[in-house]
């Protein structure tokens, strides 16, 4: 059995929703990219500004060569966890005061961001380092993400249920056009397509109502020529002209030949005239 092809409204919608998520998802991951570069831009700039003041905060304590308190305020920073390591050095590179430990090489996760803390007359005292994780602003941009997926999405069924009701409304007349034609291919000829969008599938209804109603009228004028043949007392035969074989036989024929019509129609002039061959009566035929 021959399958039937999706419809037009069908591949109308297919086609359309198609498009909107080719470019839907085209602008998200564009706007994905922007954000996330945007977002980095914003931790690095936000990373500078929290260093520096961490350093003037260190400025006093180194000062001061309070350990005990550096330690403290080193040990209020790591319990925040925004930061992989951060480590004072002095002049001499040693270590004031630290935590964690700084990678051998750069890794993507961690930003790096190295202050000289100073005075209030601008000379350096030590050298601070941090490392911060980058993975809050990761999870911003993730955040970002799904937020722009979803809405994506939502904006994709709204236009795939917007187009399936335009599609649906603007094929209607089509629908009645394709219900019409099959009931005058079942043999209602008397069917009138019934569309009045002032369009071009009106302009086929109305083509098509005409020619139904040319073929009715010359289906009753071939009946009324068959039911006159039918009742004539002489043979009327009708044949193919390349197989001979009969395809028509009036009541008269069968009257005189002695054959059912069903033994007819299955025969050919040659069966019925013995006294030709196909050849000669071919040769009868021929003009």
């Amino acid at each position: 059995m021959k399958m039937k092809g999706f419809s037009f409204a069908t591949k109308l919608i297919a086609g359309v929703i198609t498009i909107q998520a080719v470019i839907v998802f085209v602008l998200l991951w564009n706007s994905a990219r922007f954000i996330e570069n945007s977002n980095l831009e914003v931790y690095e700039h936000s990373a500078h500004e929290i260093i520096l003041a961490i350093a003037d905060s260190l400025a006093p304590l180194i000062s001061l060569d309070e350990k005990t308190a550096l330690a403290e305020f080193l040990a209020t920073l790591e319990e925040s966890g925004h930061f992989e390591y951060l480590v004072v050095q002095n002049d001499h590179g040693e270590n004031l005061a630290s935590f964690g430990s700084i990678p051998a090489f750069s890794e993507e996760n961690i930003l790096d961001v190295t202050e000289p803390v100073t005075d209030e007359t601008g000379t350096q005292l030590a050298t601070l380092r941090a490392g911060f994780v980058t993975s809050h602003a990761e999870l911003f941009t993730s955040d970002a993400w799904q937020g722009s997926v979803s809405i994506a999405l939502f904006v994709v069924f709204f236009s795939a249920l917007i187009t399936a009701v335009v599609a649906w409304f603007y094929t209607r007349n089509l629908r009645k056009l394709r219900e019409g034609t099959e009931a005058m291919i079942c043999g209602d000829l008397s069917q009138k397509i019934k569309i009045e969008s002032h369009d071009e599938v009106e302009e086929v209804a109305k083509a098509v109502n005409r020619l139904a109603s040319h073929l009715g009228k010359s289906l009753l004028e071939l009946s009324q020529f068959k039911d006159t043949l039918d009742n004539t007392l002489d043979c009327v035969f009708m044949f193919t002209p390349d197989t001979l074989k009969l395809i028509y036989i009036n009541q008269g024929a069968i009257e005189q030949v002695g054959y059912t019509r069903e033994e007819l129609l299955n025969m050919t002039p040659v069966d019925i005239k013995p006294e030709f061959s196909e050849r000669s009566f071919r040769e009868v035929l021929a003009p």
